[in-house]
């Protein structure tokens, strides 16, 4: 291509304006144009789930909604990039499922937040994760809410301290909401230096967590998916990690012990029981057939007032059923 060619095509590139695409529309305080605020009766929560496993859309929605069961309902619908929209009708149903979380799927962590006007919502953004840690071994006069908020802002994010909690003097740990980065591992304890220069640790346990690493402490992903656990010669028992760091359950009412037997016991062991002519035995001796049918039904009635019993005490029970997949412990 000879010089003129080139000169032409030079002129032309001049004459092209491309700053027009940086001039854009604005919505500023200096702008022209006016954003009209949409009056919806609903708010928004938008997720993802901490897992690269597929699964199935329909029975997260139904799974969430049966354990969440929002006072004025609710809609779950499937964004681009692995994003879940979640739309209610009553700001209190909100509150309410972002203060008792974290929660999970098929214990893959879902992490969720309220956006407000003007955010750019990607998966990629979504990263935190709000959930109550236990800080354990607290030496005596290091209780204070300084200190906790500073070992909130240690784990991750301060966010608040249970105040019920903090009440009971003879509890053996202290309860820290805070929000972490599920980028980074697991803080599993933390060096505490004294006024005399004395060092004790402080161990954390992590309510209601979901799949993390036992190699490097990363929620969202087993061992088993994780590349330096596989490339590593290390023993199993010598990894950092291991189901220490979470949190105890809590422990059921017995209210039936007293009328529940051990499994391992035989029939043969029972008391009371009837030989094939019909009679009862109990202790190597007979009890003839009046007698026997007296207990029979006094030990109907029996069990009718421990059902009734029972019954009246079902709220105290953990629900079983798919809400389990969705790991509402606590």
């Amino acid at each position: 291509m000879n010089n003129q060619g080139l000169n032409g095509i030079q002129a032309d590139l001049d004459q092209l304006d491309l700053n027009d695409e940086e001039t854009g529309i604005s919505f500023g305080s200096d702008g022209s144009l006016v954003l009209q605020e949409v009056q919806d009766e609903s708010f928004t929560l938008v997720g993802r789930l901490l897992t690269d496993k597929p699964y199935k859309f329909e029975v997260f929605k139904q799974v969430m909604a049966s354990v969440w069961r929002p006072a004025l309902g609710m809609q779950i619908n499937q964004g681009e990039d692995g994003l879940i929209w979640f739309r209610f009708f009553h700001r209190k149903d909100v509150e309410r499922i972002l203060s008792e979380g974290p929660w999970a799927f098929d214990n893959a962590t879902l992490l969720c937040c309220a956006p407000t006007s003007g955010d750019e919502v990607r998966a990629s953004h979504l990263n935190w994760l709000e959930v109550w840690v236990q800080a354990h071994g607290l030496p005596y006069g290091y209780m204070s809410n300084a200190v906790l908020e500073a070992i909130g802002n240690f784990l991750g994010v301060f966010v608040k301290l249970d105040e019920k909690n903090a009440t009971h003097i003879p509890q053996s740990f202290r309860r820290i909401r805070v929000r972490i980065d599920v980028r980074r591992p697991l803080k599993r304890k933390m060096k505490l230096t004294k006024k005399d220069n004395t060092v004790s640790w402080v161990q954390f346990k992590y309510e209601r967590l979901g799949n993390f690493c036992y190699f490097c402490g990363i929620l969202g992903h087993l061992h088993k998916h994780c590349a330096a656990a596989v490339k590593s010669d290390i023993p199993f028992e010598l990894w950092p990690y291991s189901d220490e760091l979470r949190a105890g359950r809590k422990k059921v009412a017995e209210i039936g012990a007293r009328w529940l037997r051990d499994d391992k016991e035989s029939w043969g062991d029972r008391a009371g029981q009837i030989s094939s002519s019909g009679t009862t035995i109990q202790n190597g001796e007979e009890i003839q057939g009046l007698t026997a049918r007296r207990k029979r039904r006094a030990n109907q009635e029996m069990i009718v007032e421990v059902n009734a019993s029972v019954s009246e005490n079902t709220h105290m029970l953990p629900t079983a059923g798919p809400g389990s997949q969705a790991c509402r412990d606590q």
